[in-house]
């Protein structure tokens, strides 16, 4: 197998060559909800100082997929990206491939910020119907992120946006990105790669809620939160309803979002 596959970081070696990574993960976190699926898993890479991935299928209308890995130190690297394509769009943080059976594959490279992208072919395993597949590299120095969106859609569908967002008070290591449909309907990315726990108010202060906490701000209720349930007073820590799984937790109503050393939260307008 090699080390080279599709959606796979390798980090250089003595050499000068990208090595083969570890064909094993540490999954620390899974959860799945019908907005968002998110997986968190460390990456036991000996070339890296520390190598976490964190892998989101944001659903809700968008229908696509975020990928921030985490590196901390190492050595240089690449991202690896197999399209099933033989002809693409290449921009400075954009790659747009026309893939097999009409559809398009939509990458927007927000981290690192001025990437270097350079363009090879090799086989297309299984049996489809090219004799060779576009693979593209995205380089990065040691200790840069990798965050990376992925948009897959039929040929002609509208594009997602994709910009970052300026917040005075995120600190270093925090990053706002919005992600944008067509219909102006948008969704924020809230990283914080910083080892401390920071709030972040988004620009705007529009109200927010967050994707994927539903079910785990549910089984947070005592009996004294339960009595908020449908209040929109400021501070409260949770509420909304309960029997439709409308759950807003923390400040996201307010426009603030409480982020964990090395969490990344999505959330819509309310």
């Amino acid at each position: 197998m090699s080390g080279a596959a599709h959606n796979t970081v390798q980090f250089k070696d003595e050499a000068g060559g990208f090595a083969d990574g570890p064909l094993q993960s540490v999954c620390r976190e899974v959860r799945f909800s019908e907005e968002l699926d998110y997986a968190r898993s460390l990456i036991p890479d000996v070339r890296a100082g520390e190598y976490e991935r964190h892998f989101l299928y944001i659903k809700a209308g968008f229908d696509a997929y975020l990928v921030w890995d985490r590196i901390g130190d190492g050595a240089d690297s690449v991202w690896n990206l197999h399209t099933l394509s033989t002809e693409a769009e290449v921009a400075a943080q954009t790659i747009d491939a026309a893939c097999l059976g009409g559809m398009r594959l939509g990458v927007h490279i927000a981290e690192p910020a001025l990437p270097v992208i350079t363009t090879g072919k090799g086989a297309a395993g299984g049996a489809y119907p090219l004799a060779a597949q576009q693979h593209f590299r995205v380089h990065a120095h040691a200790g840069e992120d990798y965050v990376v969106l992925l948009h897959p859609r039929a040929a002609g569908a509208p594009a997602l946006q994709l910009e970052q967002l300026e917040c005075e008070d995120a600190g270093d290591g925090v990053r706002l990105y919005k992600l944008c449909r067509a219909d102006g309907f948008w969704c924020v990315a809230a990283l914080n790669g910083s080892g401390q726990a920071r709030r972040v108010h988004i620009p705007g202060g529009t109200p927010l809620r967050l994707l994927g906490t539903a079910e785990m701000a549910m089984a947070e209720f005592t009996e004294d939160r339960a009595k908020k349930v449908g209040t929109t007073e400021p501070g409260s820590e949770i509420y909304g309803n309960v029997e439709s799984g409308s759950v807003i937790r923390g400040d996201a109503a307010s426009g603030i979002l409480n982020l964990e050393p090395g969490s990344i939260q999505i959330a819509v307008p309310l």
